[in-house]
């Protein structure tokens, strides 16, 4: 019982980190066409990797509670890209609500209403969540067939016996 928490909380962290690591590489486009053609959309934020990163990171550990809660017992080769796409999204709600968090335990003190910042990290969040979850069922699903295709040249090798 206790093992299989931790093991669902290192599936979390790493579904979040694996996320996190692809946005900060994203985030260094903007940041390269900024230091390169500056204007104004690119110099909106000042640290695109880390920007994108740190939701990304919240996006994924969402998106793997849901997928822990959801789809528990179910294979990859089970789970349609419109249904993964579903529980990236509300990964990405999931996340949306950390300023919310953040908030609540007196860590943050916006100059904005809370709500209006949670509703502008909405929806960037669930699209992003949602395109990342499917991108990470294709994934699953070509390494799941790469680890049966490894397996099958393991099996092919074995001496036989008459």
């Amino acid at each position: 019982m206790i093992m299989d928490l931790l093991l669902k909380i290192r599936g979390g962290i790493g579904m979040g980190l694996s996320w996190a690591v692809v946005a900060f590489l994203l985030g260094g486009i903007p940041e390269l066409i900024g230091n390169i053609w500056p204007n104004s959309v690119t110099n909106a934020v000042d640290i695109w990797p880390a920007a994108l990163a740190i939701p990304a990171f919240f996006g994924g550990a969402g998106f793997s509670i849901v997928l822990a809660l959801a789809g528990e017992n179910t294979h990859f080769e089970e789970f349609s890209l419109g249904r993964f796409a579903i529980f990236g999204a509300i990964g990405g709600a999931l996340a949306s609500s950390f300023p919310a968090l953040l908030l609540s335990l007196g860590l943050i003190s916006p100059n904005v209403p809370i709500g209006q910042i949670t509703l502008a990290l909405l929806g960037p969040l669930c699209v992003g969540g949602a395109v990342a979850a499917m991108i990470t069922l294709v994934v699953a699903r070509m390494s799941e067939n790469r680890d049966l295709l490894d397996a099958k040249r393991d099996i092919d090798r074995l001496p036989v016996r008459d």
